[in-house]
């Protein structure tokens, strides 16, 4: 199927996913070839397959980012003031996914991760950073995660994640902890939704520069720009209210299941250490968005945000939680 949207670091966004049939001898199988008017490239190659009381999955990715935005390391920095760069990442990712006994699921992998960025403008902003990781690197090592998803109402999960890359004299990790809440609201068609995130990004002086952790962008902060803020302690909460204004019978063979509108808002920061983690350093975003469902459990997201720092609008595939 055709793939479109719109990011404001990217651009206008095409490109095609072509997802394989059951004849090629695997659970599922997609590949996404996605480019935009702002030469952003990105190619992922998924594939599944059930075994051992579980199902291992790889995942092959490749993104080009051209041109990108760098606001300096930390929580705050003038937004106006940036400096480009241009990076590439590559990584390959082979993951076992197993579900102990409802409602637990673990995962153990190993991925491999290269990155190399390129094209620097000079700016004073490059040495707020903790390193200068900038060369073409490889690093590889385990990946491993737990959720426990809620067995009733309302639904609901808690995971945790973790990651540890080692090469090139480099070592790096992070953990993530986040839960999710889902809570219908009775006789006006409406859920109400939050996200709490706890991030812990360690070794950053010895992390690949397109490794490093931030806040910024459709998928977390929106209304402010991708990787706007970049710290090794990231706070993030959501909150939205989904509406839905129709949704199809479910024995449709329509293409079109369902549209909602969705009203958010989002708040994070980001630290170099826990303990300065505070309620008045966060940075506030809200807005207003469509939703439209497909068949196959597709979803279109369509976000419009307004920050202190402007307005921006975002197209992508996947509720953001």
């Amino acid at each position: 199927m055709p793939v479109t949207g719109y990011n404001p670091s990217a651009g206008f966004v095409y490109g095609i996913r072509i997802k394989s049939i059951q004849e090629m001898g695997l659970d599922t199988g997609t590949l996404h070839l996605v480019s935009s008017t702002g030469s952003m490239q990105r190619m992922v190659l998924s594939l599944s397959e059930s075994a051992l009381d579980g199902s291992f999955s790889l995942v092959a990715e490749h993104l080009k980012l051209p041109e990108i935005q760098f606001f300096g390391y930390g929580n705050n920095g003038d937004a106006d003031s940036t400096a480009d760069f241009s990076g590439e990442a590559q990584r390959l990712r082979l993951l076992y996914n197993h579900r102990i006994a409802s409602p637990f699921s673990l995962k153990l992998g190993i991925e491999t991760r290269h990155s190399t960025t390129y094209n620097r403008e000079e700016s004073a902003l490059w040495s707020t950073l903790p390193g200068e990781q900038y060369n073409s690197v490889w690093t590889t090592g385990p990946v491993a995660g737990v959720r426990l998803e809620s067995a009733s109402s309302p639904a609901g999960y808690i995971k945790l994640d973790a990651d540890w890359q080692s090469g090139n004299d480099m070592t790096y990790s992070t953990i993530t902890g986040q839960t999710a809440l889902f809570c219908p609201i009775p006789r006006i068609n409406t859920v109400f939704a939050c996200r709490a995130m706890l991030k812990r990004h360690i070794g950053t002086e010895t992390t690949p520069f397109m490794w490093q952790s931030s806040l910024g962008g459709s998928d977390d902060l929106r209304g402010y720009k991708r990787n706007r803020f970049s710290g090794d302690w990231l706070m993030l909460n959501n909150i939205e209210l989904r509406h839905s204004i129709f949704r199809a019978d479910s024995g449709s063979s329509s293409i079109l299941h369902g549209v909602g509108i969705t009203l958010f808002g989002d708040a994070g920061q980001v630290s170099d250490s826990f303990d300065t983690l505070r309620w008045n350093r966060y940075h506030l975003s809200g807005g207003v968005g469509i939703r439209i469902h497909l068949s196959g459990d597709r979803t279109v997201r369509l976000d419009i945000a307004k920050s202190p720092e402007g307005m921006g609008g975002c197209v992508s595939f996947g509720e953001m939680f």
